[in-house]
């Protein structure tokens, strides 16, 4: 399957729910979960996935991956992941990055988030950043992981953002980088709250 054709950074988002033709029943479901009746919401959350309901496999895939309402189970996860990834989501390839990530299964891990940005799904960018912040089976790679952490945030991917003001205040993008830091600091602040308040679902904040 190709990569989508972009226009803007923002058709790099939220892919899968425009794709969704089930998208109005899966948020009934999903709002139904924060409320005492979450276990219907959850029977009709996997209704849907079984169903075909790309945003449904993408919930049950990350609440198992999590322990979210299932016990933890990675090996779930993964299956339903890959069912999201057959289904041509690139926030599938990002899901199995994260469970290989948690499963100790770094290669792998990698191969899947360097899929998902291949893809153009910004989240992933910043998930790899962070492998090669901490040495995460791999060296630690600081350089690459800010290069990753800038891939994001001029993509508009708001933890991105947020990684690279935090590394900057703490002064390890240069001698000016605090002083760069200090100024971005409350104008992502602002727009991480914003895009929380009006789509806090939204790719942006994965």
């Amino acid at each position: 399957m190709g990569k989508p054709v972009i226009n803007s950074n923002q058709d790099l988002y939220d892919l899968d729910a425009r794709n969704d033709p089930f998208l109005a029943e899966y948020e009934k479901a999903r709002d139904l979960l924060q409320t005492s009746e979450w276990r219907r919401g959850l029977q009709e959350i996997e209704r849907l996935a079984y169903g075909g309901s790309i945003m449904s496999i993408l919930l049950v895939s990350d609440a198992m991956r999590a322990g979210w309402m299932y016990d933890q189970d990675l090996s779930g996860a993964e299956a339903w992941y890959r069912t999201a990834v057959d289904s041509g989501s690139a926030r599938g390839l990002f899901g199995l990055g994260l469970t290989y990530l948690l499963m100790d299964r770094y290669v792998e891990a990698i191969r899947q988030l360097e899929a998902a940005i291949d893809r153009n799904y910004p989240p992933a960018l910043n998930a790899l950043a962070g492998m090669y912040f901490r040495g995460d089976g791999v060296p630690i790679d600081v350089r690459r992981a800010v290069k990753l952490w800038r891939k994001g945030a001029s993509l508009g991917h708001l933890p991105s953002k947020r990684n690279l003001v935090q590394q900057s205040l703490r002064g390890r993008l240069g001698p000016w980088s605090y002083v760069l830091g200090a100024i971005s600091l409350l104008p992502v602040v602002v727009e991480m709250a914003i895009v929380r308040t009006t789509n806090r679902f939204t790719d942006r904040l994965r």
